[in-house]
């Protein structure tokens, strides 16, 4: 047995030896658990992408003809490219995307195929724009919603007493049962546009049998429309509704005004305010408090990308008829070129004065809706006197993004609100992210 030579023996006689590899060893595991990946989600390459071109309006098989294939036979110059498959709609190509298994980086793939679609030539000219979408594998880490809560009891209670004054003012001396609808008009929102709809609604009501003498009343703040009927405040609240989707076509009201409040007796106004208090910000402001928020979480090292969900983006909306343009002998196109003509940047150049070069600015470009009715349209008119400007949100709304949560009283209630996906930087610890995250939100 004293010449049998094994591991054990060796280690048992050679103990510094052991002791060398055991510290070596626990070293190594310490180094290796100290480093490693502590990800939520495993990094996954991914081999597929997707191109988006829309064409509107125009049907399926020219869709496929002049945009399809041409953006088909422009993938297909990468030798990554694995497949290529094509669903064509009308008004719309989708193009997927699928790269060889056997590629380990598909980063400068994706990147190349990006330049190409960006240089595409050949499509007509309204078609486009061409969206390629490479980020099928970005996981959110970390999801903020930053919702609007109800208005105060401060506010809705200057609301009640405002309707309160207002209904007094439309009942004075009309005695018999009467219900009064009351909007508030938050600030921020075009107090011409919804009186403009409530003029509607008040020639849709002279017309109806069993309500009679509608009266309209107009303050800062609130507008308010006042008719003698027999009918419940559930049934005048629905009759509204009705109108409003039937008639009105409903996305075109602003969001951020309240929901309508009928209001029978004034005594009961401030109960109602309370009960059906409208959101306390509007889609405005939370998309400059999600915008603050964005850019604080993108300055942080350990944050990669920040995406915000329900942004309404703001649209200025020119309403028209074609009799009053004919009326001025005004053809619509003759808008569309004004606007072409003034709206634009171009390059000023630079100037030289007394030896120094002064770079020149030019001005022209639109900045609020007063600059837009301004503009000439032809010889002696004004675009303000030829259609109605609203300011308003993107209609129909791409995403809407709502938060319920129960409030103080236990009830269910459903307010604005703007999402954040915030995804962690690859290689990063997920517990070092979430305390960067904390930091810089505090």
């Amino acid at each position: 047995m004293q010449d049998s030579r094994n591991i054990s023996r060796f280690f048992v006689e050679h103990r510094h030896v052991s002791w060398v590899l055991l510290i070596a060893v626990l070293a190594w595991g310490a180094f290796g658990y100290a480093k490693m990946p502590q990800r939520k989600d495993p990094e996954i390459p991914v081999r597929v992408c997707a191109v988006l071109c829309p064409w509107p309006g125009v049907r399926a098989g020219k869709v496929e003809e002049l945009v399809t294939r041409v953006i088909e036979a422009r993938v297909a110059e990468n030798d990554k490219v694995d497949r290529i498959e094509s669903v064509t709609r009308t008004g719309m190509a989708v193009i997927r995307i699928k790269l060889r298994d056997e590629l380990a980086e598909t980063a400068e793939v994706l990147d190349d195929l990006n330049l190409k679609l960006a240089s595409v030539k050949g499509l007509p000219e309204d078609a486009g724009p061409v969206t390629f979408i490479k980020d099928f594998g970005d996981t959110a880490t970390l999801m903020l919603t930053v919702a609007s809560p109800a208005a105060g009891v401060a506010e809705s209670a200057l609301r009640a007493s405002q309707a309160a004054r207002m209904i007094g003012a439309l009942r004075a001396g009309r005695p018999g049962p009467r219900l009064t609808l009351t909007l508030v008009v938050p600030p921020g929102v075009p107090q011409m546009q919804v009186e403009r709809k409530l003029g509607l609604f008040e020639a849709h009501l002279a017309s109806l049998p069993g309500v009679s003498d509608a009266r309209a009343l107009a303050e800062p703040g609130m507008v308010a429309i006042d008719a003698a009927t027999s009918m419940s405040p559930e049934e005048f609240h629905k009759l509204a509704m009705d109108f409003a989707y039937e008639r009105m076509r409903h996305s075109e009201l602003h969001p951020d005004i309240w929901a309508p409040i009928v209001v029978d007796d004034p005594a009961r106004a401030e109960t109602l305010f309370n009960e059906h208090a409208g959101d306390k910000y509007g889609n405005r402001e939370l998309e400059d408090f999600t915008e603050t928020i964005a850019r604080t979480l993108r300055a942080v090292p350990e944050v990669a990308k920040v995406t915000r969900w329900g942004v309404r983006p703001e649209t200025i909306f020119l309403d028209y008829s074609q009799e009053r343009l004919a009326s001025y002998g005004v053809q619509p196109w003759r808008i569309r070129d004004a606007f072409a003509g003034r709206n634009i940047v171009p390059r000023g150049g630079v100037a030289e004065f007394g030896g120094r070069n002064v770079a020149l600015d030019p001005s022209g470009e639109f900045s609020s809706e007063r600059e837009l009715g301004a503009t000439i349209v032809t010889k002696g008119l004004y675009l303000r006197d030829l259609v109605d400007i609203e300011r308003g949100y993107e209609t129909p709304a791409d995403t809407i993004n709502r938060f319920t949560s129960r409030d103080s009283s236990g009830a269910w209630r459903s307010g604005k609100a703007v999402t954040l996906a915030v995804t962690m930087r690859s290689g990063e610890q997920i517990a070092r992210f979430s305390k960067a995250v904390d930091q810089a939100l505090d």
